[in-house]
This record gives structure tokens, C-alpha cells and sequence, in this order.
């Protein structure tokens, strides 16, 4: 008797239980075997969970408790299905002047502002108390839902900040007059000296700005200080105190782990992202690549562009071996999902401004970066070092030409990435009344004033003949805001999934934005050209919104900024006539 018959002679409910332990792809092999287990599998709840938690790119979390498996299968579909339409079910406005923050992080389900205080002209050091929202939803009805601020008041000003909210380690960067700049090792609940930390303190001597990431012991900091023209990126262990490597080299503009044992770093000097093992027990930080970018030319007679800044960004860190310390690996998030983001893979996204016309933004896997020859035990890992744009870039990449913010960074979560579009075309005779109410109107009213002023040249007593609103409406620069809201998502279990569903369209990635709104999720696998001439080729989904069409915001205030988590965006709103500036945080 054959394996698979034996197999079959086993009651159903061991078949599942059997299967179940299985990993998700080789459960998908196992409906392939033949008509029984594909119908037994098909019909079970929990194979039904278990592949869509997989596709979703989610991991289970035992911290929360739910009754069945049902019950974990309805949320996930919800919010799987809220994303790829960008259907909000709650909202909240926070109250904060994010016009004054001089820090800020969204991690762990939390939304931290610095709060700047009273600084003084020469200070080196600005903020002064962390305002902090959990944004959990909760069971509370829509109508109640309100995030309170907690708020923690620091023992000294800082520069910026760090956190980890699974290891309770808040890092707090100062500088200092002599010049150096100090680290603060402490704990986010009690805001003394971490547990886990041998030295309160680590110092550089530099006087630079400073950014930092942190996966499990590893601390990695970019100190960039323009007087020296010289950047460094430093690797501590921050339990130990341990300096485990640096590097030095000029225009090293952003770093991000891609791994808790590898970096990339951002080497405009070499118009490359470099790729460095980071090697803890060796106290070693090795270069193990470093992957080219491409040349393009911005016209026959100027050459090629340069790259002149960069901004590298991915989040949540990947997660540090769990068995390694006992603090690691700890699932502490603020959620009401029994699911969360799962961080073995992500997107990196990279923007750069150049010396050309436009601001570029590159999107890959970190998988990709680290192994950008697909399997990672292939030959390829012991080649030279130099890998052209050629031999990694055109499959694993995808370039667009949109600018991501290079303020309001936290804009990627997973492998989603969110992002705001102004208007591609602002001409009258192209904009509906429904397109965009605000921008009709002022279009309608500038047409009527200046044909008063063909008939009377009197500007002053035109003008002062408007309402209020009216003078407001003719005098705001509507052609520089922001239109709509915009997600990108480079799961690719999710892509390889609905490239066979007939009900999802496939777009070019440079369909405009009026063909792209208010459809749902599209899938992108048409290549991009960067300048007509670098193809790239990822595939992605995305979907895109017209800002005026989210009821809660109002139209007259100018959305500055967006930022994404697992199950909320939050969008930044200026201020308008005697209101504040807003926080709105859109719950999922």
C-alpha cells in the first residue's frame, strides 16, 4: 500500500491535523495530490486561514485570545479586503501641532511625537517630552473611539529618538557642547537605565545628526556630520555596550537592517546600495556587496544626473532570533486582531532626489537585496562584490516616479507603501466638478473675475466685492496640493494569487490618476521606464483615492503628510482659519 493510500485510510480530522503542521506552501501541494484531500482541505476553516494568513504575508499572535478559528478567518478577510479598497471603518483627530514636532515613530501600534516645548535660538538639543497614542481600536463603538495621549516627560532634552516596543528599550539621542553625541539606554515603561543594558551610555565623539535602527542587540546609527564631510555608520551592541564595527565613507545618506545580521546602506558617493554583514560574535562589519545603480542621462548635452540625496526606509525590523535572549521575540502589540505583520520578508523603499527634473523612489524586496540572485546558498554568493544595475536591478525593482515624503518617513509598513499625488493636470477644460469640487470652484471663479476684468479694470473693487471665502478660494495655491492618497502593495503571495483572478484589472504604472481612483485594487505587471530608459519590472497592486472624497476631511485644509501600520493610516492636516493643525488616524 502506497504512502498516500495509507495516508487516506486515516480519519479526516487527523488528515487536517496532520497537514495543518505542515508549512503553507507544501498544504498547497497536498490539494494538488488528488480529488479527496483537495476537497477535504478546500472545506476546512483552518486550511482556509492558514493559506490566507500566509498570503496576507500575517504570522498568528497567541497573545490575543479568540474562540475559534472562524473568528480569526473574519477579521483577516476584512481587513484584507479594507485594504485593497482603502475602506476606513473608524477615525480620530488628535489635537497635536505637528507642525512643532521635532521627532516623531510610529512602531509597535504606537504613534510617538516629540514634543519641542519652548526651544531657544542655539539649543542642541529640542525636545523635551514624548506624546504618546496606543492605536488599538478597541471594542468601543465608532462614535466613542478617541485616543488618549500619554505623556512622558523626559529627564534631559534630546535630539531624536529611538524604540522598540517588544524589548521595552527606548534609546535617547543628546548632544552635547564638547562635541559628542550620547545614547541613552533605558526602559520605555520606567525611563531608567534598561535592564538588559551593562552601560547607561554610548558616545560618539562627533557632533552630527544621527539615525538610528534597532533588531534584537543591534543598534545601527548613521552619524552624518557636514563639517567633516566624512559619514559613519556604527554598529553597538547595545546590551553590552560593545562597539561591533563601523564604516566610513562620504554621502552615506540612510541605512536600514535588512536582517539582524545585514544592512544596505545608501552610498550615493558610489551610486550604489551597499550591503554589509554584520557579524556580532566577531565584532565585524564586512561589505558583502555592492549592487549599482543606473546611469541615466537627462539630456544629450548635460550627461547623466547625479544622485543627491537618498532616503532608505522599512518597517517593522525584522525580528531577532527569540531563543537568542528571552526578552526577544516578544509579541507585545496593541492590536485587536489575533494576527500581525509577519517580518521575515518586507518592501525597502528608497527616494532619491537628483540633480534632474524629477525625484525618483525605488522599491525592493529585502530578500532581494540580500540574495539579488534569488537562491541564497546559489554560486553567486562568493562572486565579486560589484554587481552591475543590469545583472540585479530590471526584475527586482520597480522605479516610479513619485517622491516620497522625506519628512513624514514612516510610510511603509510590511510590504505596503502609502503615498500622496498632486493633480497631473490642472488645466480647466480637465477638471469635473466631481473630480474636485474645491479646484472647480476656483477655476469657475478666477474665469468670472478675469472676464470682469476685461470689462473694468478695477481689480480692488472686484476683489472687494468677494465674500471671504471667495478672496480665500481665489488666493489659494490649489495646484501644489496634494490630491490623492495612494497604496502600493508588493506582497507577492498576494500578487501571484490574483493574477489568475478574473476580477482584478491590471493597469500600465503610468495610467493617470482619474482612471486609477475609486477602482478598488489593480494589479501593475507592465514594466516602468525611468526617463524612457531604465525598465523595471516588480509587480505590484495598488489602490488610489481622491482625497476630497474621504468625508472626515475637510477640503479647505492642506494634507501634509502620510504615515501607514498594519491597520491604520494617518494623515497630517494643516492648519485652517482658527483651527489647529490635525492628526487623523483612519482605523481599518
Amino acid at each position: 500500500m502506497s504512502t498516500n493510500s495509507r495516508l487516506l485510510q486515516l480519519p479526516p480530522e487527523i488528515i487536517l491535523v496532520v497537514v495543518c503542521q505542515l508549512p503553507v506552501p507544501d498544504v498547497l501541494r497536498c490539494k494538488q495530490a488528488c480529488k479527496y484531500l483537495y476537497n477535504l482541505l478546500e472545506n476546512s476553516v483552518t486550511v482556509q486561514y492558514l493559506t490566507e494568513l500566509y498570503a496576507a504575508y500575517q504570522r498568528p499572535l497567541d497573545t490575543i485570545t479568540v474562540t475559534s478559528t472562524a473568528d480569526r478567518l473574519e477579521p483577516l478577510r476584512e481587513l484584507s479586503s479594507n485594504w485593497a479598497n482603502l475602506q476606513f471603518n473608524h477615525f480620530a483627530r488628535l489635537e497635536y501641532p505637528f507642525e512643532s514636532c521635532a521627532a516623531y515613530e510610529l512602531t509597535g501600534g504606537k504613534l510617538i511625537f516629540g514634543s519641542s516645548g519652548t526651544r531657544m535660538i542655539g539649543d542642541l538639543n529640542g525636545t523635551t517630552a514624548l506624546i504618546v497614542y496606543d492605536l488599538s481600536y478597541g471594542t468601543a463603538p465608532e462614535s466613542e473611539w478617541s485616543l488618549k495621549p500619554q505623556r512622558v516627560t523626559l529627564p534631559y532634552p534630546i535630539a531624536d529618538f529611538a524604540m522598540d516596543v517588544s524589548q521595552n528599550l527606548l534609546i535617547l539621542a543628546v548632544r552635547t557642547p564638547a562635541p559628542t553625541m550620547s545614547l541613552h539606554i533605558v526602559a520605555l515603561d520606567s525611563g531608567v537605565q534598561h535592564p538588559d543594558a551593562s552601560k547607561p551610555t554610548l558616545t560618539m565623539p562627533i557632533y552630527a545628526w544621527v539615525t538610528m535602527h534597532i533588531s534584537g542587540p543591534i543598534l545601527a546609527c548613521l552619524y552624518i556630520d557636514p563639517m567633516i564631510g566624512t559619514d559613519i555608520v556604527v554598529i553597538w551592541n547595545w546590551q553590552t555596550g560593545e562597539n561591533v564595527g563601523q564604516v566610513a565613507a562620504r554621502r552615506m545618506k540612510s541605512i536600514v537592517l535588512l536582517s539582524p545580521f545585514a544592512m544596505v546602506v545608501a552610498n550615493l558617493d558610489q551610486e550604489s546600495l551597499d550591503i554589509y554583514e554584520i557579524n556580532v560574535s566577531d565584532k565585524d562589519v564586512i561589505l558583502l556587496r555592492r549592487l549599482l545603480l543606473p546611469r541615466v542621462s537627462t539630456d544629450d548635452d548635460l550627461g547623466p544626473f547625479m544622485y543627491e540625496e537618498a532616503l532608505l526606509r522599512a518597517y517593522p525590523s525584522p525580528r531577532y532570533p527569540a531563543s537568542s535572549q528571552n526578552t526577544y521575540g516578544k509579541d507585545v502589540h496593541p492590536t485587536d486582531y489575533p494576527f500581525t505583520t509577519e517580518e521575515s520578508d518586507g518592501i525597502v523603499a528608497c527616494v532619491f532626489h537628483t540633480s534632474g527634473p524629477s525625484h525618483y523612489s525605488l522599491f525592493a524586496h529585502r530578500s532581494a537585496l540580500l540574495h539579488p540572485y534569488g537562491d541564497p546558498d546559489s554560486n553567486h554568493r562568493s562572486v565579486a562584490p560589484l554587481i552591475p544595475w543590469s545583472e540585479w536591478g530590471p526584475d527586482n525593482v520597480r522605479w516610479l516616479d513619485i517622491e516620497c515624503s522625506m519628512y513624514w518617513i514612516c510610510y511603509v509598513h510590511g510590504h505596503r507603501v502609502a503615498v500622496l499625488e498632486k493633480r497631473q493636470d490642472t488645466s480647466s477644460g480637465n477638471v469635473s466638478k466631481d473630480e474636485d469640487p474645491l479646484l472647480y470652484r476656483q477655476i469657475q471663479l478666477r474665469q468670472e473675475i478675469g472676464q470682469r476684468m476685461i470689462e473694468d479694470n478695477s481689480v480692488g473693487a472686484i476683489l472687494s466685492e468677494l465674500s471671504e471665502e471667495e478672496q480665500s478660494l481665489f488666493a489659494m495655491d490649489l495646484d501644489s496640493r496634494f490630491f490623492s492618497l495612494r497604496v502600493l502593495d508588493f506582497n507577492p503571495r498576494a500578487i501571484r494569487r490574483l493574477k489568475t483572478d478574473a476580477n482584478i484589472s491590471s493597469i500600465s504604472p503610468t495610467t493617470p490618476i482619474r482612471e486609477r481612483a475609486g477602482r478598488g485594487q489593480l494589479l501593475v505587471t507592465e514594466p516602468s521606464k525611468m526617463n524612457d530608459i531604465v525598465e523595471t519590472r516588480l509587480p505590484y497592486l495598488e489602490t488610489t483615492v481622491r482625497l476630497h472624497d474621504l468625508e472626515f476631511i475637510d477640503p479647505w485644509r492642506r494634507v501634509h503628510g502620510v504615515m501607514i501600520n498594519g491597520e491604520c493610516l494617518i494623515l497630517l492636516l494643516s492648519a485652517h482659519e482658527s483651527e489647529s493643525s490635525g492628526v487623523y488616524v483612519c482605523h481599518l
